[in-house]
């Protein structure tokens, strides 16, 4: 009877697979379904069954994935002897949160990267580092891209490339809907923006117009009382605001992608 009371209260430990991408649609040749074969083939390789397979569709520099939040779980439980990954980047990819997720998860299990070798002792620890900068580099060099090609494709489109809105201007609809980008007249804002136009051309200073539109009831889209820096920013935009092409923070518009502001 003892026997059979312990051995029901002894949770065992189990192989668990963490698989990760960022999109729906990531095509780098690591999609879920090429991660879940290296690692398949490893286990079979190896003598081991994956008891339970885990993925998330999220950035790797999250640390609140559902799947990953799940796998913590497990691990800090006692219920999760191995975790298997294609490679240590699906566990992050952000070399603080990497290296925290390798130590948490390595208090009750055994952390196996399928396609890297890190080695034991120092040179591990320095290796599986190197290979979290690494990471982390890539990150940052892909999202530098992703940038770069947002702002090229507003330029051609004059659409909202994501970021601070331009005072006068929203995007149409939803980052879900199609054709989203498009730029629309904010009624209120555009009121402002001829006012301090106009009280410009009076000669005002750019405090006298900022207090003018403070005293009008204009506010900043932030919801902000206005200052002669954010007046001076609306005034060098009397391109944008005519409709033509200008590089703005969130905007890249060619002529007549937008409506114009001024007349």
């Amino acid at each position: 009877m003892k026997r059979n009371a312990k051995k029901q209260g002894t949770v065992e430990g189990k192989v668990w697979a963490y698989l990760r991408v960022s999109t729906d649609g990531q095509e780098s040749g690591n999609g879920l379904d090429v991660q879940r074969q290296h690692i398949a083939a490893w286990a079979a390789a190896n003598g081991i069954t994956v008891d339970r397979w885990i993925q998330d569709v999220e950035s790797g520099a999250k640390s609140d994935r559902p799947g990953l939040v799940e796998l913590r779980a497990g691990a800090g439980a006692g219920k999760v002897s191995q975790v298997l990954v294609y490679r240590l980047d699906r566990l992050a990819r952000d070399v603080v949160l990497s290296e925290s997720l390798y130590r948490e998860l390595s208090v009750t299990a055994k952390v196996v990267s399928v396609s890297e070798s890190f080695g034991e002792g120092f040179t591990g620890n320095l290796m599986r580092q190197i290979i979290a900068a690494f990471a982390e580099y890539e990150r940052a060099v892909i999202a530098g891209r992703l940038k770069g090609g947002r702002r090229e494709s507003a330029r051609a489109k004059g659409t909202f490339s994501g970021g601070q809105g331009v005072y006068g201007y929203r995007p149409v609809g939803t980052r879900k809907d199609r054709g989203y980008g498009a730029l629309e007249v904010v009624n209120g804002e555009a009121d402002g923006i001829r006012l301090a136009f106009e009280l410009r051309g009076q000669g005002l200073t750019l405090k006298a117009i900022a207090d003018r539109l403070n005293d009008g009831g204009f506010t900043t889209k932030n919801g902000a009382a206005f200052s002669p820096t954010q007046v001076m920013r609306i005034l060098n935009r009397e391109a944008f605001y005519r409709g033509a092409g200008v590089l703005a923070t969130s905007y890249e518009a060619t002529t007549g992608a937008h409506a114009p502001v001024l007349g």
